[in-house]
């Protein structure tokens, strides 16, 4: 039997019980609830260029998870844009209007980027593209920021290894009409004639091109002392070099790295891409870090990353932006005022990067040539 006392503790401890779960409620409720941040992100998911966007969206997801702002309550929204089909104002409209994004992480094309330019220098908001290289970019407004590398010195660096290392004042130059690699040319065709090299032939080709046996015996004819093949997708530059072989057209080769960091373009190409030199984006493969993180990027999605240097700019483009909402804010033009004062030597995967009055980073370009399947890093000798 409880005794009148026992009942009276039992009362009081039940009524601080109470008073306890209330006080939990009413503190829970009335704390201030977390500012969730969206940062956007315009890439291709759809058509012959998914693969790349990908290689971007799971390079940034895996960033976000390893950035050490735990506190920040930061999601993305991801949207397609495609590649040449005018979806970039459109998704960018949709991520700043929609989504209320202060930041966009921009992996599309430079036509689709330019696209979107006015209207995020209006509404002032970042967009940083880890991979358009264009050289329209350059000057697309204050808000729009490039870490990937420029067309610029894809075309300039070429003409001056050319001339300068090789010693070969003959050139042909065979491109994939596109805007990156029209890019390229142009670029490529100015320098080395300042430089005194000659264009022995110039020749454009179309995306989805895979017989070039007329090209080559043109090549043939001419007697170039090398060749400047620029192929977007690389599978162009695959069908090439495996022609090009077959054929016995012995003169170098030098191409863009999609031709060569392309598992497509093996499979058509074979060991006839060995000997191809290719200009990959240069950063510092021996970086531990950067190879924990490629370890990190397979363990997580079963597979490598489609383009290396994509997912490594990605993440130094994505730890960029949210370093800077820490310390300015969710705020379009706080986090454009940070970036320009702050990303100065500013160590990444890609290297050391400072941004310019334009917001362009311009890391360069390393010359490497196949063998046996490896990319060497060229270090002299033909």
């Amino acid at each position: 039997m409880i005794s009148k006392a026992d009942k009276i503790l039992i009362g009081i401890v039940s009524v601080l019980i109470i008073l306890i779960i209330l006080f939990l409620i009413i503190k829970n409720n009335s704390s201030p609830k977390q500012e969730e941040i969206v940062i956007g992100i315009s890439t291709i998911l759809t058509g012959e260029l998914a693969q790349g966007g990908d290689n971007m969206v799971k390079a940034a997801q895996l960033a976000l998870e390893e950035v050490p702002y735990k506190n920040l309550n930061i999601k993305f929204a991801i949207e397609d844009a495609g590649c040449g089909n005018g979806k970039g104002l459109t998704v960018a409209t949709k991520l700043i209007d929609i989504d209320k994004v202060q930041a966009i992480i921009g992996g599309t094309c430079s036509d689709d980027t330019m696209a979107a330019a006015p209207y995020i220098n209006e509404k002032k908001i970042p967009y940083i593209t880890p991979v358009t290289g264009g050289s329209n970019i350059d000057n697309a407004g204050e808000y729009v920021f490039r870490t990937g590398n420029a067309d610029i010195q894809a075309g300039i660096q070429p003409a001056e290894d050319l001339i300068n290392i090789f010693n070969y004042k003959n050139a042909a130059l065979l491109t994939e009409q596109r805007e990156y690699t029209l890019d390229i040319r142009d670029n490529f065709k100015k320098r080395f004639q300042e430089l005194g090299g000659n264009i022995l032939l110039d020749e454009l080709f179309e995306p989805n091109e895979n017989d070039f046996r007329t090209l080559i015996l043109k090549v043939q004819e001419k007697k170039p002392d090398a060749i400047l093949l620029s192929s977007q997708l690389g599978n162009t530059g695959a069908y090439f070099i495996k022609q090009a072989h077959e054929l016995n057209l012995n003169i170098p080769i030098f191409t863009t790295f999609t031709t060569v960091v392309n598992e497509n373009s093996y499979k058509i190409a074979g060991d006839a891409m060995n000997g191809i030199y290719f200009y990959d984006p240069d950063y510092d493969e021996n970086n531990p870090e950067l190879k924990e993180f490629f370890k990190k990027y397979k363990e997580k999605y079963g597979k490598d990353p489609f383009i290396p240097f994509h997912a490594a700019a990605t993440y130094d483009t994505t730890k960029m932006i949210v370093e800077a909402i820490k310390y300015v804010g969710n705020n379009g033009e706080k986090i454009h005022d940070w970036l320009l004062q702050n990303v100065k030597n500013w160590k990444g995967f890609m290297g050391t990067y400072s941004f310019d009055e334009k917001g362009n980073i311009n890391i360069g370009f390393a010359l490497k040539v196949v063998q046996n399947g490896k990319f060497i890093r060229y270090e002299g000798g033909k």
